[in-house]
């Protein structure tokens, strides 16, 4: 009889313990609307679409800049050159980020490798088989660079800024506008006239009519009136072809440039003995940063923060 009056108080006693949980826990809940727990904040990373192998890899903020960098800046130039190159590589993929993050139909990656699309990158291993024995020589100043400015990010009314760059300018940068169709507040025409003395600054391809034709077929129809070719040319005032009557058919200069393989679409024409002339200045689409030219100003004195102030106008360097 006891041990039955014990069996029951013991019963009862984990009812009591029990019935609170019963009673404040909603068993309709399923456990996949349960709020989860709070995560850690992002780490610094992107993702990358590889175009020679179409993987989406993610790396770190520091290794990715790193490559860019590597890619795209020569390790001989100024120390203030190469963090002018990091604030712009940096904040151009967060841009591409910040794009991708707050679209209604976003992509699977911020960046691609394409130059002819994002920015250029190499990796660590492939760094290494490039420079071979003087690898370290070549990576130490680009290495310092990031080290010292990276997760400086400049803004323009409080977003990443679309910081693109270019090799040498036509001694003028040329607008987002004038090269895209789309205006920029802080993508405008400046000065950089220290581009000139580049060896890349001017060079000249020779073709012959019918290489040219061939070129522009898909942008015109031949009327074999070489010598008329390429009339009413339209420049920008820091001498961008923005347009140019080509066999009768207005075509963009950019398109020109695109499809005979110029450096640049600031050129001239000339046509002699069934050939074409095409003289060419700067290397590139010439918007934003002059690369050559932050290099030069940073051998006169400037500093990184003044090159970025200088080719992208009106926006603001946050600190990390």
């Amino acid at each position: 009889m006891k041990n039955s009056y014990l069996v029951i108080a013991i019963v009862l006693c984990l009812g009591m313990l029990l019935l609170p949980l019963i009673a404040t826990t909603d068993t309709t809940t399923p456990l996949s609307e349960l709020s989860p727990t709070p995560l850690a904040p992002t780490q610094d990373v992107f993702l990358v679409l590889d175009d020679k192998t179409d993987e989406i890899i993610t790396l770190s903020a520091k290794d990715y800049i790193t490559g860019v960098v590597c890619a795209e800046m020569s390790a001989s130039f100024s120390p203030e050159a190469l963090k002018a190159q990091t604030v712009a590589a940096y904040t151009y993929a967060s841009y591409k980020r910040y794009m991708r993050q707050n679209s209604s139909d976003p992509t699977e990656y911020d960046v691609t490798t394409s130059i002819g699309t994002d920015q250029a990158y190499i990796s660590e291993e492939a760094a290494k088989e490039k420079y071979g024995e003087k690898y370290e020589q070549y990576i130490s100043p680009i290495k310092q660079a990031v080290e010292q400015v990276l997760g400086e990010i400049l803004t323009y009314n409080g977003a990443p800024a679309l910081t693109v760059y270019h090799s040498v300018s036509s001694s003028n940068t040329n607008s987002a506008k004038d090269v895209w169709g789309q205006d920029y507040p802080y993508l405008q025409s400046v000065a950089s006239k220290l581009d000139l003395m580049s060896e890349n600054y001017a060079s000249e391809v020779t073709l012959s009519a019918q290489e040219v034709e061939t070129a522009l077929k898909d942008l015109c129809e031949s009327d074999g009136d070489y010598a008329n070719w390429f009339k009413d040319i339209v420049t920008s005032p820091s001498g961008l072809v923005l347009s140019c009557n080509v066999a009768g058919k207005s075509i963009k200069g950019t398109d020109i440039r695109k499809a005979l393989g110029l450096k640049s679409a600031t050129f001239y024409v000339s046509f002699s003995d069934d050939t074409f002339t095409f003289s060419v200045y700067g290397y590139g689409h010439g918007v934003g940063m002059s690369q050559y030219g932050a290099n030069c100003m940073a051998l006169k004195g400037y500093t990184y923060k003044e090159i970025l102030d200088h080719y992208y106008p009106g926006c603001t360097l946050k600190n990390k």
